[in-house]
């Protein structure tokens, strides 16, 4: 059983939350300057009539929505909180595989491992499911 203690150290799913998660917040704080740049430029405006200042004021607002566009077009809001559920769900059922192999006698109850490995695997096969339902529209070439 020492083989297969190496499948278990983690799982992706925390890294791709991490991911999502830093696009999300790179997106939102660029956001947030591309709005206060708008701002000053918009209150300048008031005080000084510029061909620049005009273009500032439209195309920073033009922008900050445009990739908010594409934040929401890239999933990125649900492909996190699917990565967070599956990494809670995923982190819960290796709790009695990573106990089964860390006893004295990990082959002692191999109907509770089996069950558990089961488990686990279906979480996977369930968020593959959902994936290949998600693609199946775009008709993308899937290997």
């Amino acid at each position: 059983m020492q083989a297969f203690r190496h499948l278990f150290p983690g799982n992706g799913e925390e890294c791709d939350t991490q991911r999502q998660h830093a696009l999300q917040h790179r997106g939102h704080t660029l956001n947030t300057w591309l709005f206060g740049l708008t701002a000053i430029g918009a209150a300048s405006h008031l005080l000084v009539h510029s061909k620049v200042l005009t273009l500032v004021t439209t195309f920073f607002p033009a922008l900050g929505a445009s990739l908010h566009g594409a934040l929401a077009q890239s999933e990125a809001y649900r492909r996190e909180a699917t990565a967070r559920r599956l990494a809670i769900e995923l982190g819960q059922a290796m709790t009695p595989i990573r106990q089964a192999l860390q006893a004295p006698d990990p082959l002692a109850d191999v109907d509770a491992l089996r069950q558990a490995v089961l488990a686990a695997v279906g979480l996977i096969l369930d968020e593959h499911q959902d994936w290949h339902m998600l693609v199946r529209p775009h008709h993308l070439p899937l290997g």
